[in-house]
């Protein structure tokens, strides 16, 4: 804390810390859901909306959980066309899930029924949810305009000790020119359904 207000200090272990707490996250939130599917019982089983903090973080938990890159196409597309903007990103990941293009990016072109939402805080906080499809939702095709790429990685200044996560880095480039080029062979045909999830939270009354 500063008189200027908080100066956010983030340390290059960020991803090694994520990639190691997911995993018994996710164990602890199925432990709580005895009720889903038995065809819902691994990590690649569900779709995924993950806080895309950082290109390290989703190669990490790819790596952690045994998932691919499809599996979080969605988080994959946020980092790519808007960056990191701390925990809330969920919400951007969220909704591009939703959106029709992401269906046919699917693994096995074939969406899943529940999605795994985590985001994460200072600390680490880790914060992870289960979340079921509406089955009678209308696609919605993805929104048009300009584009922000992100300027930083969330990770911060490198320092000589993080050398060894470029091959990281380079992997989840390669994983981002993959999935771009599929998006642009995508061409939604349903109109996009009335509101959005900005609309909505509008909507929202805090107390």
């Amino acid at each position: 804390m500063r008189s200027q207000g908080w100066k956010v200090v983030l340390s290059p272990r960020v991803p090694q810390l994520a990639q190691a707490v997911v995993l018994p996250t996710f164990q602890d939130l199925l432990s709580t859901l005895p009720d889903l599917p038995k065809t819902f019982q691994k990590a690649a089983d569900f779709d995924w909306a993950l806080h895309p903090g950082g290109a390290t973080i989703l190669t990490g938990v790819e790596k952690a959980m045994n998932i691919t890159p499809e599996h979080m196409r969605a988080s994959y597309d946020t980092y790519i066309n808007h960056g990191n903007s701390s925990s809330a990103t969920i919400f951007s990941v969220m909704d591009r899930l939703r959106q029709k293009d992401m269906d046919q990016i699917a693994p096995g072109a074939k969406v899943k029924d529940y999605v795994v939402g985590c985001a994460f805080g200072p600390g680490i906080a880790v914060e992870m949810c289960m979340l079921k499809r509406n089955a009678g939702h209308i696609r919605r095709s993805p929104p048009s305009g300009e584009l922000t790429p992100p300027e930083t990685e969330s990770e911060g200044s490198r320092s000589d000790v993080e050398a060894e996560l470029d091959v990281e880095v380079a992997k989840v480039k390669e994983d981002i020119e993959t999935l771009d080029e599929r998006l642009k062979t995508v061409h939604p045909e349903i109109e996009e359904q009335n509101g959005s999830l900005r609309e909505l939270l509008n909507n929202v009354e805090l107390d």
